[in-house]
């Protein structure tokens, strides 16, 4: 978790969405940007010629796992590292399991543990906590 942070005070960050587009992508890619993917948004990534420079600049995936499986699969086998051959560090998956798609999140637990993608749990509880 600990490169996790330093990865993401590097340098400014943008934060990919559902209606993400390719565009959207490469300008960040072009000011400098890291890229946090929300959830499925990450398919864009695929959407972009040279694709390795895109995937290289994503920081982590922010998921509840809901999003396309396809994505999140490539997202976490490291998809453009593998393909130019590359060692780079794994892209670490930030999940946010909640009860109403446990089949989603439990079959996207079974890939990232099969990449062995860094995974960071966060949680939800009815209480309310002072801070």
């Amino acid at each position: 978790m600990f490169r996790l942070q330093e990865r993401l005070i590097s340098r400014p960050v943008t934060v990919l969405g559902a209606a993400a587009e390719p565009d959207d992508v490469r300008a960040a890619i072009q000011d400098g940007h890291g890229i946090i993917a929300a959830d499925g948004a990450v398919g864009v990534l695929t959407e972009i010629e040279f694709s390795e420079i895109p995937w290289n600049a994503l920081l982590c995936v922010v998921s509840d796992a809901d999003g396309e499986p396809e994505h999140l699969a490539m997202a976490a086998a490291g998809f453009a590292r593998n393909a130019v051959g590359r060692k780079c560090p794994k892209i670490p998956f930030v999940l946010h399991a909640h009860g109403d798609n446990t089949d989603n999140w439990t079959a996207l637990l079974d890939v990232l543990h099969l990449y062995d993608t860094p995974l960071i749990l966060t949680h939800q509880t009815p209480d309310h906590i002072q801070g």
